[in-house]
């Protein structure tokens, strides 16, 4: 019966993640600092997915700057860089994300940001200092690319092993910059080199039996992490509603607690989308739709 469960939830989650993006279809707006970005379908096609887009930059104090072409097939808006310099674009079709630079409202990159088939970008996360920028595609392809050259630097696929089949994926960069912990997939925390992308540590993390009558046990997936202002501890979040504090430099958990959102069941709690803080060994969330935690390691 577990199985049978499994499956099922598998094959609709699948599912879901095939149907065409209602978002892609739809004004999308994406604010960051002195940056504002417009994207506009402007040729829906049969399918519902727009054949082409509008993509308008506007920063403060100065006129929109904006460029109309069929290059934004079925995309949405990624990231706009701390620097302010560059906007992501994902959903650009056969795997690909693109970079445009906010100040001429031009096309500089277009990233081949899943190499193995034809699915798209997900998610993309900038660096603090706008130098690196890491994508995630479904279903399991994650690269680390080099913003001032538009190279990959690592496919980080061929690190974290393991097939990501589920949607979500979460990149957190240290407070200095020079790492950063991915979640997300079933997976378990893993701290990378931004300069290099090589892998630092990989993190201990939670299992569970499967239950009375059903022999073996499974590893609860990280779904979010959080650095201490200082970057030297990090605490995360695992699906069950289990958390764990951590030294960078060491696997082991330094401590464990649980967290949970108002009447939800820790099984209930797979995955998280909301703010994170860490201080000393107090950790708080708020999630969006306004339930939040606090918990003492």
């Amino acid at each position: 019966m577990f199985r049978l469960r499994l499956l099922l939830t598998t094959l609709l989650t699948m599912l879901a993640l095939l149907r065409p993006n209602a978002a892609a279809q739809q004004v999308q707006t994406l604010k960051s600092g002195d940056w504002t970005v417009t994207l506009t379908p402007t040729q829906p096609g049969s399918n519902h997915w727009y054949q082409a887009g509008k993509l308008e930059i506007q920063g403060t104090g100065e006129g929109i700057r904006g460029v109309e072409t069929s290059q934004l097939r079925g995309a949405m808006l990624g990231e706009i860089s701390p620097n302010g310099r560059w906007v992501s674009v994902l959903h650009t079709g056969g795997g690909y994300a693109q970079l445009w630079n906010t100040a001429t409202a031009e096309r500089k990159f277009t990233l081949l940001a899943h190499d193995k088939k034809s699915y798209y970008a997900r998610v993309a996360a900038f660096s603090p200092d706008s130098r690196r920028v890491v994508f995630y595609s479904y279903p399991y392809e994650l690269s680390l690319w080099d913003t001032a050259t538009g190279e990959r630097v690592k496919l980080l696929s061929d690190v974290r092993k393991g097939k990501w089949w589920t949607a979500d994926a979460g990149v957190v960069f240290s407070p200095d910059g020079k790492s950063f912990v991915l979640t997300g997939g079933g997976g378990a925390a893993q701290l990378f080199a931004t300069a290099t992308g090589d892998l630092l540590q990989t993190f201990d993390r939670p299992w569970q039996s499967f239950g009375p009558g059903y022999p073996g046990r499974f590893w609860r997936g990280a779904t979010a992490a959080v650095f201490s202002p200082d970057g030297k501890n990090l605490a995360v979040l695992y699906a069950g509603g289990q958390a764990r504090l951590y030294d960078v430099t060491g696997a082991q958990a330094l401590a464990k607690a649980n967290w949970t959102l108002g009447d939800y069941k820790p099984s209930q709690m797979r995955f998280w989308s909301g703010k994170l803080t860490l201080n000393g060994r107090e950790l708080s969330g708020t999630a969006g739709s306004g339930l939040g935690f606090r918990l003492r390691f």
